[in-house]
Formats: C-alpha cells, structure tokens, sequence
C-alpha cells in the first residue's frame, strides 16, 4: 500500500510528515506543504516520521520507518533500529541483529553508534559480555565528546568496570558529559560531590548539578532532589518540595519515585493525605516490578486499605517482592503461611521464607523465626536457639524481640534465669514506646520480678501501655483498681478498664467484666448479660471463664439451668488444667449430673484437682478416701488430705479433719487438735463447725467446759441454719445449759431443726407436742413427729412408736405386731431397751395368739 507523505516547501529542509492537515514545520518554520513521492525522503525524513508515529502510538509503523532509513546506512536510523530490536519497541526482540547494526553505525565513526554498541558488550545484549571492549568503544566516542559515552566511561572509571577503578577520571569525564548538559552525567557528577568520590565533598555543588539534572528532566536525580528536601539534606527541608520532585520523577514513570510518591500521600507529607492514590502510586511502582512497593501494596490489600480486602493478592505481592530477595516480601509471605492468610497454612514454608529473610538480618522475620522455634511450629522446640534468634532481633532494637527476649530471662527459658536483665530488655523496649513492653515492665513493679516492688511505679507503665489501647494493660489496670493496689479502690474505675478491655475481646477482660456483672460490682448486677461475656471469654479458651459458664449453668444464673452444658464447659476448663474445674467435673461424674456416673472417672478429676493444690479437690478427695468411692478406703490418706485443704484455708476441710482428731480416725485422737481446727472454721462462719466447737465447751473436750461458750457457739451454727446446731441449742435452752432454761424457746428451736429433717429435733418436737412443753399440746401432732423421726430412723423415735403400738397411746389402735417391728428397728441400730423389749414381746405368747 503506497504512503501518502508531505513535505516542507523547502528544498533544504527534510521534513517529511503523513499529516495532511500539518500547517507548520518544526524544523525550518515553514508553513506549506506538499506531496512527496517515497524516493525523495531522506534519511533523516524516515527518522522523522519514525518519531511522528512513535508519538501516535504506532510502534510497527515506528520501526517500519527507521528500517526504510536504515536501509540507506544512516547511523542515526541504524541506531535507532538496532534500539528498536533490543527492546521489542513495534518488532520482536533480536539482540544479535541489533549488535550488527551499531556495528555498522559504530565502524563509521558514528559515535552514538559506538556508545550503543559498548552498552551491548558491557551488558552482553546479542554478544557475549566484554566490559574491556565496552571501554575501547566509549573512549572513541567520548573523545568525540558524545556525552553518553563520556558519562558511561566515567561510571566505568567510578566502579572499575573493564579497567582499573579511578574515581578522579570518572570524576573528569562526568563533568565533561555535565557541561554539555548531559542530565545523567549531571546527576553522577552530583553523587560524587555529595559523598566527596574522587573529589572533595561539596554539598552545595552537589546540590546545584542535582537540580541541573532534575531539571533537565532525568528522572533519577528528580527523586534524589526529592530525598534531599524530605531529609533537609544540602537544603532547608521543605516536605512539599520534596513532594513536587517525586511526583515529576513518578509521572516519568520512575519506580521509586512512584513508591515514594505514595508514602507521602498516605502520609500527608508534602500533600493532602489521598489514601487512593497513595495505593495507585504503589501499585503503579508495584507492576514496574519495584520490590518495596510490591511489599506496601500487598499490605494494602491484606488489610483492605484503599483497595478492597484480598489477602490472596496480598500474598501474590509478598512473593513477587520475595522471590527478588526482598527480605520483608519473605517475612510477609512466610506470615501468610503461618496464619494462613491468602494461602493455605503451612508451618514448613513459613519457616522456610522466615529464615530466608533472616540470613538477610532481617529484625522481623528473626523474631518469628524465634517464636516458631520456642513453640515448635514447622522444626523442633529449641528455647535456645530462640532466644539466640531474640538476641539478634533484639541487637537491633526491635521491640518485640526485645520484649520477648526479657520473657525468657524473666522465666528461664533457654537462657539462665535473670529477671534484672528481663526488666532491662523492657525498658529499652518500653523506651521505644512498645505497648506490650511497657505492660511487662509494669507487671515487674506491681510484682516485684527483677525490681522492688513500687505500685506507682507498675501504674505508670500500665497507664502508658493502656493509653495506647493495649488490652492486656488496660485489663492490669482495671486488677489494680479493684483491689486497690497503689490506687484508692474503685469498683467503677475497674470496671471501666475491663470494659476497654473487653471492647477488644481480651478474654481475661471479659472475664472479669463478667464477674462485675454476676455481682454486682462497679455497675448493676446483670447475670444474663455475666453469662454472654463469660461465654465469649470461655470460646476463646479462657478456663477461668469456662468454669464460670458451668457455675451459671449449674445455678441456672443468667441462664437456664443445664447440667449437661455445666458438665461440658467444666470439662473444657479440666482438660486445661484448671484445678477447680477438674473438682467440679469429678463432682458431676460421681453424682451423675449432667453426664453418665462413673466413680472411678470422678476419683481421677479430684486426684487432678487435689494434686494441682484445689482446696476442694483435696477435700473431696479427702472424702473418697474413706467413703471408698472408686478405691479401698484408707482413712490415713484421708487426713492427709483434709490437712492439705486444711491449711489452705477451706472451712469445710477444717471441720473434717476436727472431727477426725476427735474421733481418732486415721489420726491419733486429740482433743485439743479438735478444738484447734474446729476454732478455724467456726471463726470464718462454718455452721457445722460452730456447732461442733459448742459440743467441745459443753463436754470440756479438749479445753475447759464452757456451758456458756457452748450456747454462745450453738446460736451461731442454728442462726446460720444448722440442723445440729438448732436442735443443741434448744437441748440447751430445755436443760438451762449455758443459758436459763426456756422451754418456748427449746420447742421453736427443736421445731426449727425438726422442720429441716434432723430426726432426733422429730423426737424432742413429739416429745413437746405430747407433754406440752412450750408449745400447745397436741397428740396427733406428737404422733407426726414421732412417726417422722422413726421413718427416718432415729433408734429412740423406733422406741417410742413400739411403746406407743404396744400401750395404745396418743390415739394409736394397740398392735403388738408394729409394736415389734419398731422395737426391731431400734434394737437393731443398738438399742439396749428396746432389745429387751422384742425379747419380752417374744416371750409373751401374744404375738403368737395374735398371729395365729
């Protein structure tokens, strides 16, 4: 197909366009033109219209061009073909044929011809790499003072590429190519200048060939002027000076220039903050293969920040920065296989990129390399090569290495136990403004670990670290409120740090706003709303919040009641080894609540419970020992257990291993032990030991006999709703013992007592109803309670029913075949009495008349 072109006017001018509507030359000015047959284009016609359809996009008819040109042997169309080649710009790649036309261009004596054709053998682009002919091929252009090649020889001479390494002729041949206005040339020369290379440092010489070169349009010196105004180096810094440089450099398609352009405006430095395009900027950089801003930009899609939320993005990203050797693209990666983000989890290929940056000293990925060896994930536990991976991390001053790294002296773990240098580390972390540091430096003060004890001083760290929003501080300082430690107590202010807490879902948190709810403190009592938070606390795993969720379910506390669901979270907090749940699920396997019986099962909970130091456990164990629930009954073992309990405080153990000390059983008896146990119990409210230590003052067991201390301690245990201790006080008000006798008072207390099932309080409450003994006399309620206490086998109500069946009593029809079972009954659980009565019975012949 034939071109349609059209020339200048002018017969000197070789101007040549397919433009019809073209109204002025830019070479000569000339305003008319005419049609031109292909044979009187010149050559530098051809490479003009190259350039036109350069300009329009049209990069076949580009080449299509500067071949026509090419073909006349021009140098500059032969470089600009052999250009063409190199780089696939409007035909294939073909380097060898590109090397063969700047060798046409270059044995002419052209030099851009010669300069080409030395970057080809510098590079080994079609030839094989030949730094020394690259050289010989800049210096015959270069003394044709061709500005590239002056350039390119004088960053041979800087860096010793093809000869020896002479900074004062680089130097010298950058600042020949310079002042021709060479912008690369100006930019090395002011690198050279700044850091004083083969010249003296002249920071203000520097800065003006920067600003040449930037102003000549070289990308590269635009961004370096750039750095210069954000650092204030050479210059007053002028963060929106340093922003107009980036941005020139980034719309000439500079990768760096682009990234850096996007730190500023998701930033506002130098600009308005514009989160979108700061993640165009990154992106744009991020395809130019710029390994930094493939990181940013992979961060920007994990996190949905400027672009939607697309982990698996993200991770493409991170592997493309990793696979260049980007040490924070392989730690990224190797997170995204650990936490399973945008990839499928892999502990292996975590470890395998985090060590791949870590051989790079790269701070982050030493450190969770070290967390993946103190926990195991992907290679063997190693606590000491985890905190070697710390130390590294941390000689870097990386905070969370630091912190971890004091973890480790303060516990011991890999490293010999040091808590002076644990409180060190923090500091130096905490220094750094690192939250969680802070908060274990404050937990250092409040405790006392590797420092002495100062509240203040733990409620200024924990205030720094929660300020800042870290949980498991703020959650510290609400501790520290409600017990009042270095702070006047305040239910409130507790609350109010749990709840900040809580808000970030920090299961500790939870878990005590929760018990603030379930009781009421700080804020209004709301068990429901108790449950929902223990319940999130106790999905997190936390057992203390799983055995609080079985305690509502148990009690029916803000939820309905369900044993099977307290069965099951008491089971969860177990298995984690949380002692007053493993009680509890023993509890539940030996009463059958909520889950199947099974003895032997319960026996293994207390056991787990009593060995892991739980008071209860102990004491249930304790119980099983001589009950001989799942195992041969052995009493020594039970006091034993029982004192363990003991001595940690439980009542109810207290007043166990009293009695046992009293009655002589796995121990040898002893009174006063008795009374010494009993006293502990009694003092903190225990009904049953109150009681017992009133039997002690009234018998002169184990200290001196004490009617009055008796009464004293049996009004405790009976206004503490003590069966026992009801029915001894009104033994004590019907006898006058300790206080005068009241016989109203006896029969309220033997009614009290009675009503609650305690037989032998039956027995007195016939006994009052029948003579009328502070109560109305009633012979039908006396035969109820009669009957009562001898249904529950009280051997002298069995007694009393035999006499009243024989005599025919209180309205009873005379039966001497009942009269004998209840004797039976009686003399059967021991008594003397009624024994002799079944043998006078037998003896009668009455019964064999009534029988027959």
């Amino acid at each position: 197909m034939a071109l349609e072109l059209y020339r200048c006017e002018s017969p000197d001018c070789e101007y040549v366009t397919e433009n019809p509507q073209a109204d002025r030359c830019p070479l000569c000015g000339g305003t008319f033109f005419v049609k031109a047959e292909e044979g009187e284009v010149t050559p530098k016609g051809w490479l003009g219209l190259c350039r036109e359809a350069d300009r329009d996009g049209r990069q076949p008819d580009a080449y299509a061009f500067c071949r026509r040109g090419a073909e006349t042997g021009d140098p500059a169309c032969l470089c600009e073909q052999a250009r063409r080649l190199l780089t696939g710009r409007g035909t294939a790649v073909d380097k060898p044929a590109a090397v063969a036309l700047l060798d046409r261009a270059a044995a002419g004596g052209d030099p851009e011809g010669q300069c080409l054709l030395g970057v080809c053998h510098e590079h080994g682009d079609g030839v094989p790499a030949d730094p020394e002919s690259a050289v010989f091929l800049y210096r015959q252009a270069a003394d044709r003072s061709y500005a590239p090649a002056q350039c390119n020889l004088g960053w041979c001479y800087e860096h010793g590429r093809g000869l020896p390494r002479d900074t004062a002729q680089a130097v010298y041949w950058y600042s020949a190519a310079a002042l021709q206005g060479d912008p690369r040339a100006q930019f090395c020369l002011a690198l050279c200048q700044m850091e004083g290379v083969g010249t003296p440092t002249d920071i203000r010489k520097g800065v003006r060939f920067a600003r040449m070169s930037a102003q000549g349009g070289y990308a590269p010196a635009q961004f370096y002027l750039g750095q210069l105004y954000a650092e204030g180096r050479g210059v007053d810094k002028d963060p929106a000076r340093a922003f107009g440089w980036y941005l020139q450099a980034a719309r000439s398609g500079f990768d760096q220039a682009r990234y850096a352009a996007g730190l500023c405006c998701e930033a506002g430095e130098g600009t308005d903050k514009d989160p979108d395009q700061a993640v165009r900027w990154f992106r744009q950089a991020a395809e130019q293969g710029f390994a930094p801003a493939q990181v940013k930009y992979g961060l920007c899609c994990e996190a949905g920040e400027g672009v939607p939320r697309d982990e698996p993005a993200a991770a493409r990203w991170y592997r493309k920065a990793a696979r260049q050797g980007s040490a924070d693209g392989q730690c990224n990666l190797g997170f995204c296989y650990e936490l399973g983000i945008g990839v499928e989890k892999s502990a292996g290929d975590a470890v395998r990129w985090y060590a791949a940056a870590a051989e790079k000293n790269h701070a982050r990925a030493l450190y969770l390399l070290g967390h993946c060896c103190e926990t195991g994930q992907g290679l063997r536990p190693d606590p000491a090569e985890a905190a070697e991976l710390y130390r590294r991390a941390a000689d870097q001053g990386f905070p969370p290495a630091l912190t971890r790294l004091g973890v480790l002296y303060e516990t011991g773990s890999g490293v010999d136990k040091d808590p002076a240098r644990a409180v060190e580390l923090y500091l130096q972390a905490a220094g750094a403004e690192y939250p969680p540091a802070q908060c274990c430096l404050g937990y250092c003060y409040e405790t006392g670990v590797g420092v002495d004890k100062d509240p203040d001083q733990a409620l200024h760290w924990y205030g720094l670290a929660a300020d800042r929003g870290f949980a498991r501080a703020q959650c510290n300082l609400g501790r520290m409120y409600e017990r009042g430690c270095g702070v006047e107590q305040s239910w409130p202010q507790a609350v109010t740090w749990y709840t900040r807490a809580a808000d970030q879902h920090y299961p500790p948190a939870l878990y005590a706003l929760g018990w603030c709810c379930e009781y009421g403190q700080g804020l209004p009592g709301d068990p429901g709303r108790a449950a929902q938070l223990y319940a999130e606390a106790a999905d997190a795993g936390l057992p203390e919040a799983q055995f609080s969720l079985g305690c509502c379910y148990e009690r029916g506390r803000g939820v309905e009641q369900d044993w099977k669901l307290a069965y099951r979270w008491y089971e969860r907090a177990a298995r984690q080894d949380y002692p007053p749940a493993q009680c509890n699920t023993g509890y539940c396997l030996e009463h059958g609540l909520g889950v199947e019986a099974d003895l032997p099962g319960a026996l293994v909970w207390y056991r787990k419970a009593a060995e892991n130091g739980d008071d209860m456990g102990q004491c249930n164990l304790g119980e099983c020992c001589v009950t001989g629930i799942g195992m041969e009954p052995d009493p020594a073992e039970r006091a034993r257990w029982y004192r363990k309990a003991a001595e940690q405080g439980l009542p109810r153990a207290q007043n166990a291993l009293g009695l046992l000390y009293e009655q002589g059983c796995g121990v040898e008896k002893n009174y006063p032990l008795a009374v010494y146990w009993y006293e502990k119990a009694a003092s903190r409210g225990y009904a049953p030991a109150q009681c017992n230590l009133g039997w002690c003052c009234e018998q002169g067991r184990g200290l001196d006999r004490d009617p009055g201390a008796a009464a004293r301690w049996y009004r405790k245990a009976a206004e503490g709703g003590h069966p026992r201790g009801q029915f001894c006080l009104a033994g004590c008000y019907d006898r006058g013992v300790g206080v005068p006798e009241d016989e109203i008072k006896a029969a309220t207390w033997y009614k009290k007592a009675a009503e609650q099932g305690y037989a032998q309080a039956m027995l007195q409450l016939g006994l009052c109803y029948e003579k009328g003994r502070g109560i109305g006399r009633s012979a039908e309620l006396a035969l109820a309670w009669y009957k009562k206490a001898a249904e529950a086998n009280c051997p002298p109500a069995c007694l009393q029913m035999g006499r009243l069946c024989e005599t025919g009593r209180l309205g009873v029809a005379r039966n001497y075949r009942d009269a004998l079972r209840w004797y039976r009954k009686a003399a059967d659980a021991g008594d003397k009495e009624a024994a002799d009565a079944v043998r006078r019975l037998e003896k009668s012949g009455l019964l064999g008349f009534l029988l027959g």
